[in-house]
């Protein structure tokens, strides 16, 4: 487990700092490509920073393994390995401060994918990043009329801005992430197109296509929704399709766990538009009951426990 002590022990005050502003693309198939420019920053904005991120770090009081469908709440955050994910090729972008990746005009701040922090002590580097909001986009500023209360009356203001949030997305510090926003994280890291990657090569598993009829009604339950995308992937992560005691199990027991699921002759799984969900909390293994109330629920994650 990444460790939290160690987040919290970074001298931020003490610490260089640097911003960087990302543009993102994503091609298909293939791993993001982001393009970094470093922009100068005065004295009173750099204070607010490190106040921010000190904040954004102090608030913190459990960690929490990161997975598909993991949720953190507001003191918590989720934690996975940058090795796991596209945080290297996002670090080596940022990783010197060149003439030639300067910002020099506003045309280099819009339509950003998002920014980060970039703290340096004792040539230990930490990141602090967030997803650029509407401010950072061209289409906004045309939708709006920015004004500014100059000599008690409201005047036009023509000068570009952009805002910077008082709260971090994710942190990236020795080799680990620490993740407050898990949707922006997955957004700046192209995570929707691993999953999506992921329900692609799944549709070619033996093991996969073996558990059904067809998957012709999987493809279009899952579609392009963010949500089934995480929980496809969480489904392969967990490979119940794959053990042949847990799906015996499963045609076994599905009536008497409440779940509308049907099988053929051969024990195949026959999804529908109205099976889908209640399949996939099976292969979630989230149907679960209480030996204390007798009761069957559906729950958003499980973590094992030794009894």
């Amino acid at each position: 487990m990444p460790d939290l002590a160690k987040l919290k022990a970074f001298d931020i005050d003490g610490a260089s700092l640097s911003l960087w502003v990302f543009k993102k693309r994503v091609p298909k198939g293939a791993a993001p490509i982001y393009t970094g420019r470093w922009a100068e920053i005065g004295d009173d904005l750099t204070t607010e920073i490190k106040r921010v991120t000190a904040t954004s770090i102090a608030r913190i009081e459990e960690v929490i393994e990161y997975s598909h469908l993991a949720q953190n709440h507001e003191t918590s955050v989720l934690t996975i390995s940058t090795a796991e994910t596209h945080a290297g090729l996002l670090k080596d972008k940022a990783a010197a401060q060149q003439e030639n990746k300067r910002v020099r005009n506003s045309a280099d701040l819009e339509n950003i994918e998002f920014y980060a922090f970039r703290f340096v002590k004792d040539e230990t580097v930490l990141y602090a990043i967030r997803k650029a909001d509407q401010s950072w986009k061209t289409r906004k500023r045309r939708d709006i009329v920015s004004v500014v209360l100059q000599n008690h009356e409201l005047v036009l203001d023509r000068t570009p801005s952009f805002n910077i949030s008082k709260a971090v997305d994710f942190f990236v510090y020795d080799e680990a992430i620490f993740i407050a926003a898990k949707q922006n994280f997955e957004s700046v890291l192209a995570y929707k197109a691993g999953h999506q990657d992921d329900f692609v090569e799944m549709q070619a598993e033996d093991a996969f296509k073996g558990a059904f009829v067809d998957l012709e009604e999987i493809v279009k339950f899952v579609g392009d929704n963010k949500i089934q995308l995480r929980r496809i992937s969480a489904i392969r992560q967990k490979g119940h399709y794959k053990d042949r005691v847990f799906m015996d199990n499963l045609r076994r027991l599905y009536k008497e766990n409440g779940l509308n699921i049907v099988f053929d002759g051969s024990g195949k799984i026959v999804p529908s538009e109205e099976t889908c969900r209640d399949i996939f909390q099976a292969l979630l293994d989230h149907r679960l009951g209480s030996d204390f109330s007798r009761r069957k629920y559906d729950v958003p994650d499980t973590s094992s426990v030794t009894v």
